[in-house]
């Protein structure tokens, strides 16, 4: 009985995909609410999140935003963010295992530049990254909290937006 039942999950999965990715194609944003999606094809909201998680990953040119609660949706966008996205995960694999201060800010400059972060993220991000100093093991810290920082931002696919 088990066994049926991940079948069908995972068939619901298939449709669902392709319904969102037929939506797509008319509109590189789709915005909808999770609760009326999981309604029009008799799920729990929780079977959409699965969908959002494995089939609309930025590494697969979605970027995928969610607030959840009364009122919450869903936004999944296509198209020219899969190259913004891209170039996102280019720079987390480019860094080195030490980055230095003015090397952080050009790294912060270019996150404002492209939209990823806000000018007041930024701020906040210089605030802590330069209070770290300038040895190697600074250094280290330094390029091992913008990597996670850039890994974030790249696999946020559930993000919250708190009230």
């Amino acid at each position: 009985m088990e066994q049926g039942g991940e079948m069908a999950s995972k068939n619901m999965s298939d449709i669902i995909e392709a319904y969102l990715k037929q939506l797509l194609k008319r509109s590189a944003l789709v915005e909808v609410q999770r609760i009326e999606l999981a309604r029009k094809f008799d799920v729990v909201p929780s079977q959409i999140n699965y969908v959002l998680r494995t089939r609309f990953k930025p590494e697969q040119g979605y970027l995928v935003t969610t607030k959840r609660g009364d009122g919450g949706y869903l936004k999944i966008q296509s198209g020219p963010d899969q190259q913004k996205i891209q170039d996102l995960v280019d720079k987390m694999n480019q860094l080195s295992d030490e980055l230095s201060w003015p090397e952080c800010q050009i790294l912060l400059r270019w996150l404002r530049q492209t939209g990823w972060v806000s000018k007041r993220e930024v701020r906040l991000l210089e605030t802590c990254l330069e209070a770290l100093g300038s040895d190697r093991t600074a250094k280290q810290q330094r390029a091992h909290l913008m990597r996670q920082t850039l890994k974030q931002l790249s696999f946020d696919l559930e993000r919250e937006d708190e009230e």
